[in-house]
């Protein structure tokens, strides 16, 4: 099935991507996608500077003056002497929220590791998210903890008692998933968790990392996503029918 597709976006969603290990990709990827309606890629916290093909036009001032048109709409504060952007003001965030059909925000930083660990004020949500989607890579499996795959390595190793070089596994990475302080703290709506790099990983990987979350945590998600941003392809792995009933 096509990537997108998998995520069951409604007609207007605020996107708030978080984790590692492509949460920039798919970022470009859904709002590419997506190109054809209202579309708004921003930040809470800094990214790079996107292509100029990748958007149609750029807001990258705090005049809240402006009328959203159908495309990519680039919205941030460009930062000096750096090639990149940061959030921009809140009140041009929320104007282009109500005037958007799709709101990508990259709300996370991992500085270009596989995986993080993350202080108490990470991710930057903000509130008026409606789905959160957290990314973790697959094919970090089989690799080691240390400084050149974990970003914030003191953070990362509190959250499950983690020594420096162990194994990384699906079991340590469900961890990292589903821990208080892990991959979906401050999420806000709905919580999509999306293994990605399934095509670099080993057979079966993603069902492993599915197995090692408890019936408890799973509940608090809406689907379970093994796929590629590579490909632009994935599977549904688990649906939360509990939540379907809800709504």
């Amino acid at each position: 099935m096509e990537l997108a597709k998998c995520l069951e976006l409604n007609r207007h969603e605020i996107v708030s991507i978080v984790g590692s290990g492509g949460k920039t990709s798919l970022l470009n990827y859904l709002a590419q996608y997506y190109r054809q309606e209202y579309t708004v890629m921003t930040t809470t916290t800094k990214i790079f500077l996107p292509r100029t093909i990748d958007y149609d036009r750029a807001i990258l001032t705090n005049n809240k003056s402006f009328i959203l048109d159908k495309g990519i709409t680039l919205l941030g504060a460009p930062l000096p002497r750096v090639n990149k952007l940061a959030q921009p003001v809140l009140p041009v965030l929320k104007k282009a929220f109500k005037q958007a059909d799709k709101v990508f925000i990259e709300a996370d930083g991992a500085k270009m590791r596989p995986l993080k660990g993350w202080r108490t004020t990470e991710p930057v949500i903000i509130p008026e998210t409606t789905t959160t989607v957290g990314v973790i890579p697959l094919s970090v499996c089989g690799q080691s903890i240390c400084e050149q795959t974990v970003h914030r390595l003191p953070e990362f190793l509190a959250l499950g008692d983690f020594k420096y070089h162990q194994l990384i596994t699906p079991v340590v990475l469900a961890r990292v998933i589903s821990q208080s302080g892990g991959l979906f703290q401050h999420s806000q709506g709905r919580k999509i968790l999306f293994l990605n790099q399934a095509e670099c990983a080993a057979l079966q990987s993603d069902y492993e990392v599915l197995a090692a979350l408890s019936t408890r945590f799973l509940r608090q998600l809406a689907l379970v996503i093994s796929g590629s941003i590579k490909t632009q392809q994935g599977m549904i792995i688990w649906r939360n029918e509990q939540l379907q009933k809800q709504s």
